[in-house]
């Protein structure tokens, strides 16, 4: 393919076409990752606009819609214009007046701030209210078999299936790609009529199961041009999507990570990647298999972990963010029948409540065990019939005083008339 022959007046980059048509290129500009982008026209010799749109010329997705546009306008060969556009690209590479892909990656842009701060756009729709932000790279970690990809399959289909609450969140609808490189067509398959309750949308598109697939720099666009129009993106798990060959290697871990937060800011959409536990014990992305970048280059982490404190069906879960508040852990439960995950509170409140429930199981055993006439136990006969330590005991006693189920004879700290309970009829 040759490159146009263009000129260039009041920064408008113009190329002649052989069907009677200028392509003009306004602000033509690369983006972070050298990419160029333009305000494009197509110009009729009357001054007439057959298209009109700014994006990546580089995206095919762009280029389509671009061309669509013009032979919907006047009735001709989208390739046509499709190739212009191409061609365009080629011409463009080693124009001066646009920065290189170096260039833009390596010289200094020294800005004030406050050029920064009005340049800001508006705060981005959330897909998930206070958590999920659109433009953002997330990622769920847990180890093996801990039903981190139902929790995941529940966010797919509550999106697709035009929103409603996940983690006890409001969720917004949209078009969902879902990359569940694990598991077969049969699983894939049963899971999703199982949440969405045989209500399956066209909206949630899945990657064909059972066939490979790897993001890299060459099918990068072609990874875009896929996922266009997609409110979500989830990978599952990262480590089968992304062509890495030490995960323990930092420059590795931190190239694979950065194409799927770069997919996210491209589409302005959520990308959640699915990652693993080491089995060492540890806070807050601690765990997380792999080189440290595991941890820093996602926007926010969610963990899942069982506890032995909690049934088998409920999960732990901890939040981590770099623009999340400091929110707090919650319980989870999953419903073995629809295949959904349904909080069950704050971790913090059911671990007081379980404390609570445990004294007061503690105080009904101390009250079987104490006589119902005086002068009754002492405290030491007490510690060693009920056979409760000091820290047990102390708390049982003063719950079944505040109950009035209790009393005393007798002296705290006297020998000749020690202090005895007994309980109340």
């Amino acid at each position: 393919m040759h490159s146009l022959n263009y000129s260039v007046s009041d920064n408008v980059f113009r190329f002649p076409t052989d069907f009677d048509v200028e392509l003009h290129l306004k602000e033509v500009k690369r983006d972070r990752y050298g990419h160029i982008h333009a305000d494009a026209r197509l110009v009729t010799p009357e001054g007439g606009v057959l298209a009109l749109s700014h994006g990546d010329l580089e995206s095919g997705h762009w280029r389509r819609n671009f061309a669509g546009q013009a032979a919907a306008r006047n009735s001709g060969d989208q390739l046509r214009v499709e190739n212009v556009l191409i061609e365009a690209v080629v011409a463009l590479e080693n124009d001066p007046a646009v920065p290189s892909q170096e260039q833009v990656f390596y010289q200094p842009k020294l800005l004030p701030v406050s050029h920064i701060i009005q340049s800001v756009p508006p705060p981005r729709l959330a897909l998930v209210e206070g958590l999920y932000e659109k433009g953002t790279l997330q990622a769920i970690v847990a180890k093996p078999k801990v039903a981190k990809s139902l929790l995941v399959l529940g966010l797919a289909v509550t999106v697709s299936n035009g929103g409603g609450l996940w983690l006890d969140r409001k969720v917004t609808g949209g078009r969902v790609a879902l990359f569940q490189l694990e598991d077969s067509a049969r699983t894939i398959s049963k899971r999703i009529l199982e949440i969405a309750s045989g209500q399956v949308c066209d909206q949630l598109l899945v990657h064909q199961p059972d066939t490979p697939f790897q993001i890299n720099d060459q099918n990068y666009r072609a990874v875009v041009d896929a996922c266009s129009g997609c409110s979500l993106v989830i990978i599952d798990p990262i480590i089968q999507a992304s062509q890495v060959s030490d995960w323990n290697a930092a420059s590795e871990v931190r190239a694979a990570y950065e194409l799927w937060r770069r997919l996210a800011r491209e589409l302005d959409a959520v990308v959640v990647v699915v990652a693993h536990h080491r089995k060492q014990v540890g806070d807050f992305g601690d765990q997380i298999a792999g080189s440290i970048q595991g941890l820093a280059t996602p926007d926010g982490i969610i963990e899942l972990r069982r506890d032995s404190r909690l049934t088998k069906t409920q999960r732990k879960v901890s939040f981590v963010g770099r623009d999340w508040p400091d929110l707090e852990e919650q319980v989870i439960e999953l419903d073995p029948e629809t295949l959904r995950f349904n909080v069950v509170g704050y971790a913090s409140t059911l671990t007081e409540d379980r404390k609570k429930q445990s004294a007061e199981q503690r105080a009904d055993e101390v009250l079987d065990s104490l006589p119902v006439v005086q002068p009754g136990l002492s405290y030491s006969e007490l510690t060693e019939k009920t056979g409760l330590g000091d820290k047990a005991l102390r708390p049982a006693l003063k719950i079944l005083k505040e109950q009035d189920k209790i009393d005393t004879t007798g002296k705290s700290r006297s020998r000749i008339n020690p202090l005895q309970f007994y309980r109340k009829t």
